[in-house]
């Protein structure tokens, strides 16, 4: 799914809208309470740029 994905990021560049790149389960040593903690700080910096 990944090298899918990446296809189309590359395809169709900004128009992907890609706001940021989490792969889970790629690295073992990051776990599921990493990406969330990643995934809320993407979202506190987008809400701190918005305001």
């Amino acid at each position: 799914m990944n090298d899918y994905l990446d296809k189309k990021e590359k395809m169709v560049g900004s128009l992907f809208g890609k706001a940021g790149d989490y792969r889970w389960g790629d690295d073992e040593t990051f776990s599921l309470d990493d990406l969330s903690a990643a995934l809320q700080g993407h979202v506190d910096n987008l809400a701190e740029q918005a305001a």
